[in-house]
């Protein structure tokens, strides 16, 4: 959560999460944002930029290019073998 100027709370995603939202991917993200489409605030340092972009902005977004933003539904991690392997038949 990320609160505004004006007090408000705001939730806000990563480049990575934004992209899972939109069904996209994440070279898709970096792209609208470098074109101006989707706003998103440079939290990072130096040359390799880190965007954090509000729920807010990704509504806007998604209401020019049609469709609505369902939640994010955040992945499983993984299960591992002893070897540090993904282990296709086990899972939890």
């Amino acid at each position: 959560m990320y609160e505004n100027n004006d007090g408000q709370e705001m939730e806000i995603y990563t480049a990575e999460e934004a992209a899972t939202l939109m069904r996209c991917s994440v070279a898709t993200v970096y792209r609208m944002i470098a074109a101006g489409r989707l706003v998103a605030i440079n939290v990072g340092s130096g040359s390799r930029p880190r965007y954090r972009i509000t729920a807010v902005d990704l509504l806007e977004l998604r209401k020019l290019v049609g469709g609505s933003v369902p939640p994010i539904q955040r992945p499983a991690p993984p299960t591992r073998t002893s070897l540090g392997r993904p282990n296709p038949d086990r899972s939890f």
